[in-house]
């Protein structure tokens, strides 16, 4: 399980970086993209480039650790957003407020609590609505009709006919 995603736009690229409850492996981690890239990995300019940060980086039964100063928030450009999802375990940011949206310097930071309760009804809306369109696909003029044509369909099929069809299947079952 990934305590946390930092996601930081480099020399045209994007890195993510996993950490574990062990922030060694996020310095580590940095060290490597800093003598990949040749270069340190933050440098002054870093808040500039960013326009949006969602962090995640909570470790259960501990304050979240501080990975976006109030310095860093300062230097990014007016109309920015800061999603600081460990809100609740104290923030990601050190502005960030629990349960609240506030702005600072021009910068958005949000911070919400319990959002894992907030995820099964929409994950269930979502879900639904995946299975509304597949069978939209599935089914013309009333009648069950299997397009292997069509992508999704293709890659949706187990079995045809006592058969299994679908390579993934297949590959993992040995097939």
């Amino acid at each position: 399980i990934l305590d946390a995603v930092t996601e930081m736009g480099l020399a045209n690229k994007t890195y993510v970086l996993f950490t574990s409850d062990n922030g060694a492996i996020m310095e580590a981690a940095v060290t490597h993209l800093t003598h990949e890239l040749g270069k340190p990995v933050y440098d002054q300019t870093f808040e500039a480039k960013v326009g949006s940060v969602i962090s995640t980086a909570a470790i259960p039964g501990k304050k979240a650790p501080i990975l976006i100063t109030e310095e860093m928030v300062a230097g990014m450009k007016p109309g920015s957003i800061i999603v600081d999802l460990a809100a609740e375990s104290g923030g990601n940011c050190e502005s960030t407020i629990a349960g609240e949206t506030i702005i600072k310097d021009g910068v958005k930071i949000i911070g919400p609590v319990n959002v894992p309760s907030s995820v099964p009804y929409h994950a269930s809306q979502m879900y639904a609505k995946n299975i509304a369109n597949l069978l939209l696909l599935m089914v013309k003029d009333e009648e069950l009709n299997i397009n292997l044509e069509d992508e999704i369909l293709k890659e949706s099929l187990v079995t045809d006919g006592g058969n299994v069809v679908n390579e993934r299947v297949k590959e993992s079952l040995g097939l």
